[in-house]
């Protein structure tokens, strides 16, 4: 009885297990995705459409767009909320990194792109 028990005990615990990490893995999946649309919102625009001075712009605290950048769905993409952030590598070639804030303890999903001034 008391075997049965245990091992009764134990496939109830990997059930649960099995359901947080499931539960886990939609919420990343879900945050890639509105990482994903952003940063395609943001691709649209092309090198010319970024900043000209390295620049933060933070959803989770509601920093406004600046000359319409970051496009829309910004400040939040599906509830979530994003952070954009645009950085200067060397002249003609720019860093956007887009971070989404899916689940309030676990770490946002960044993804990162590149953008290369087109020649004259």
């Amino acid at each position: 009885m008391a075997v049965t028990s245990m091992a009764l005990l134990a496939m109830i615990g990997i059930f649960v297990g099995g359901l947080r990490l499931m539960t886990r893995g939609e919420a990343m999946t879900a945050s890639t995705e509105a990482g994903r649309e952003m940063l395609e919102s943001i691709k649209e625009g092309g090198f010319a459409y970024l900043p000209a001075t390295d620049s933060v712009f933070d959803g989770r605290n509601n920093d406004p767009p600046v000359s319409g950048f970051p496009p829309p769905p910004y400040p939040k993409v599906d509830e979530k909320p994003v952070l954009v952030r645009v950085e200067e590598l060397r002249p003609g070639l720019k860093s956007v990194s887009v971070e989404v804030y899916g689940q309030p303890d676990r770490p946002p999903v960044i993804l990162e792109t590149y953008f290369v001034e087109p020649p004259p």
